[in-house]
């Protein structure tokens, strides 16, 4: 279950170090295709935890993919060739292979990469919204969990440290597993019991952790009770 963050100070801290980044204000972008994508993931765990960005992931529908592809390429960012999260989700066909983008901004390179759910990914879905759209007693909640699929693919982590979503026209942060901004803060690794990644992918990504001072570790159940109810 997502939890909206309306926490003023972190969600100034994730504008300001992803505007950083970028280098010009990332709620330029507010009004661009509301609620059609979503950063998620490693640049907003960055974010919290006061550490260097190395990428921005975002999660797009379709038709935002190409406007945000159109809208980056406009402002001087270039397609790269890149395997690297297709082998993250290697054998689980979560998504195509994501679109590459880089930029040279103040000596240094950038990137921001474009992640689409993949045909069957979002067949999955379509199948369900297909069977609530032809039941008479659909519920407006009904529909709502069916369409989740995109929102769902960017919630789908195997690191809880990762489990954050921000829409930029919203301005709300979404903490999509309970503990992961406590993790942040606290710079602690706690791999989730039904990840899906490959055994040797998730090494790696600890050890990268690791390597930037994280350590492995979970909070106690009081801590996690006394937070989350």
């Amino acid at each position: 279950m997502s939890r909206k963050i309306d926490d003023t100070k972190v969600l100034d801290q994730i504008q300001e170090r992803l505007s950083d980044y970028l280098g010009f204000d990332i709620q330029k972008l507010s009004n661009f295709a509301p609620n059609d994508w979503y950063i998620f993931g490693g640049a907003l765990r960055d974010s919290i935890a006061g550490q260097q960005i190395n990428d921005i992931d975002i999660v797009s529908k379709p038709i935002a993919t190409k406007k945000l592809f159109n809208l980056f390429t406009n402002n001087g960012f270039i397609q790269e060739t890149s395997s690297k999260l297709t082998e993250l989700y290697k054998g689980i066909n979560l998504i195509f292979e994501p679109i590459t983008l880089s930029k040279t901004v103040n000596n240094k390179k950038i990137y921001i990469q474009l992640i689409r759910p993949s045909h069957e990914y979002v067949n999955r879905w379509s199948k369900k919204v297909a069977a609530f759209e032809e039941t008479a007693e659909c519920t407006n909640r009904q529909l709502e969990d069916a369409y989740k699929y995109f929102t769902e693919l960017a919630d789908d982590v195997d690191i809880r440290c990762c489990a954050l979503r921000y829409s930029v026209s919203d301005n709300i942060l979404y903490e999509t597993v309970p503990g992961a901004i406590l993790d942040c803060n606290s710079k602690r690794i706690k791999v989730l019991d039904n990840a899906r990644m490959q055994t040797d992918r998730i090494k790696e990504r600890i050890q990268k952790l690791k390597n930037r001072g994280w350590q492995l570790g979970n909070f106690s159940e009081e801590t996690m009770i006394n937070l989350y109810g």
